[in-house]
């Protein structure tokens, strides 16, 4: 479930969403299907911030089959960031932006062309994606960005189409 957020968001007034948890055992997410170019690099990115859940994971799949899965987790209340066992530290970051708001991102070379997922899952202990919500938790996200580069840019206002930067 997502809902407005009614005071400002990363960059602007009344931007933000709030990304709430259903009630099943699940995983609870915003997710994109993708198309992916074997050895290129993808950033994907997501400005959060904390809400009843502290914890926001990104996950990264890429690979025809999905064969290589990637998942970083934030701390929105301390600004830290650890991952799973198959992701280098080096291809994850949290950067505060002030106010409670990080910019969190996540960066991998697709291991194979076609299709691939980014999902910004909640997160109930900062270790796992998978537990049963109760309807009404969440965490603000804004400016959820996914760019064919080894590092997270600035963002790119689309309002859902593709832009170039300049």
């Amino acid at each position: 479930l997502i809902s407005g957020y009614s005071s400002p968001s990363a960059d602007s007034p009344l931007n933000a969403f709030k990304l709430v948890e259903g009630t099943a055992i699940s995983g609870h997410s915003l997710n994109s299907n993708i198309s992916m170019v074997s050895g290129a690099d993808y950033t994907f990115s997501v400005f959060a911030k904390m809400s009843e859940i502290r914890y926001l994971a990104l996950r990264y799949v890429s690979g025809g089959a999905f064969s290589t899965n990637y998942i970083a987790f934030f701390d929105l209340l301390n600004g830290t960031a650890t991952n799973s066992p198959t992701l280098p530290a080096s291809s994850f970051s949290i950067t505060s932006l002030g106010n409670g708001w990080y910019k969190c991102s996540v960066t991998q070379v697709a291991d194979a062309s076609g299709a691939g997922i980014c999902a910004a899952y909640l997160s109930e202990d900062g270790i796992g994606t998978s537990y049963t919500g109760d309807g009404t938790s969440g965490l603000y996200i804004y400016g959820a960005q996914l760019e064919q580069s080894s590092y997270p840019t600035s963002y790119i206002p689309t309002q859902g189409s593709t832009v170039t930067r300049n």
